[in-house]
């Protein structure tokens, strides 16, 4: 029998990573260093790598590349003061489970993020932690 089940916060819950890759995607191309999505989904999804780490890789100058993560994390931050959107049937599904299995989010995501994307979902609450 299931008695818990653990829930990815990006991209399973809410469609934050398409946030994250648009905004990245923008700001590296500001800078003269276009990243495509198959790029990003193999490095930074499938090897974990950095922001920084990648932006080094297409040759992005360590000081440039600080700059421009920086202003797209502040750009991140203020888009995540509005709703950020729930996948499909996400709130179907954990309404489902609620009182019948433990309920958990893992992410890789900082904390303080987490809260600021479900501020206005009421997600949190059924989630006895977030990993």
């Amino acid at each position: 029998m299931i008695e818990a089940i653990l829930w990815d916060n990006d991209g399973l819950l809410v469609d934050s990573e398409a946030l994250f890759f648009n905004l990245t995607r923008e700001a590296f191309a500001d800078a003269g260093f276009p990243v495509d999505s198959a790029f990003w989904g193999r490095e930074y999804l499938g090897n974990a790598k950095h922001s920084s780490e990648i932006a080094l890789e297409l040759g992005m100058p360590p000081e440039l590349a600080r700059g421009v993560i920086a202003r797209r994390n502040e750009t991140f931050l203020k888009c995540l003061e509005q709703p950020v959107p729930l996948l499909p049937d996400v709130p179907e599904t954990i309404g489902a489970l609620v009182g019948k299995v433990r309920l958990a989010v893992v992410t890789g995501s900082p904390r303080d993020k987490v809260e600021m994307m479900h501020r206005d979902n009421g997600l949190l609450g059924h989630f006895e932690v977030i990993i």
